[in-house]
């Protein structure tokens, strides 16, 4: 089937399925032409970030962990980025990170082994049919014709105005996760000791940061919980959601 229809032919029928159903058919969708006895690492061809195929994690992983798997991690990492449009000769891939340069935590083992930056926008990617490339670049028209809304890039905007923070400071070093505490110190709340991100203090009033400094509080449970207090409706309702927007 995947072979047969469009990728975005097959994204409309993955949608279009019932919540637990659409999990399971992605897959099956999506890798039904591989032969894992000879794959070593695999995609997702909407994202593109890679999973080694691992012995004693996946079904049929065939790379041992250890010294093996980090060798297939190297290879990827150094090869991935010289993928060029065989038209432009435009560089697709500007970096490929190892997971835990990216993330830390209990749920690591659920991101890609490798994660893909690409050096435009993702969505701009397809497999190139006829050519020896796997990929090409999208022309503005057919862009058009997915009626793509947006996509996502590493580096982002980040712009704040209110009392304590200074006018026109430029901010430089922040992250994505720097938002939350620093929303919640401005908020007068106490910042989780387990939340990761730290208080942009740079921006503030050097006065204002004195009178009043940040509140820490203890950790909000074990580090591997899960439980949000949802009811186990609320939870299949907005698991329901993510998977209609792809996210699952």
């Amino acid at each position: 089937m995947h072979s047969l229809l469009p990728f975005q032919t097959l994204t409309k029928v993955r949608r279009s399925l019932p919540g637990r159903l659409r999990s399971g058919t992605s897959a099956q969708i999506l890798f039904s032409d591989i032969d894992w006895s000879t794959t070593k690492a695999f995609s997702e061809e909407i994202r593109g970030n890679i999973w080694i195929n691992l012995k004693g994690r996946d079904a049929q992983g065939i790379v041992e962990p250890g010294a093996e798997y980090e060798s297939i991690r190297d290879q990827v990492i150094a090869e991935l980025p010289k993928l060029t449009d065989p038209e432009t000769n435009q560089q697709l891939i500007r970096r490929v990170y190892r997971r835990e340069e990216l993330f830390h935590g209990p749920f690591l083992e659920n991101i890609p082994d490798l994660v893909v930056e690409a050096a435009g926008a993702p969505d701009m990617f397809r497999p190139h049919t006829g050519h020896d490339s796997a990929v090409r670049v999208l022309s503005r028209e057919e862009m058009k014709k997915l009626k793509t809304s947006g996509s996502h890039l590493m580096n982002g905007m980040f712009l704040i105005k209110g009392h304590g923070v200074q006018a026109g400071k430029e901010i430089t070093g922040a992250e994505l996760i720097d938002v939350t505490p620093t929303i919640l110190y401005l908020m007068g709340q106490p910042i989780p000791g387990d939340m990761d991100g730290k208080v942009l203090t740079s921006i503030l009033e050097p006065s204002f940061l004195d009178a009043n400094p940040p509140r820490f509080s203890s950790a909000g449970g074990d580090e591997g919980s899960t439980d949000v207090g949802y009811s186990d409706e609320e939870a299949e309702k907005i698991r329901e959601q993510l998977e209609g927007l792809g996210y699952l």
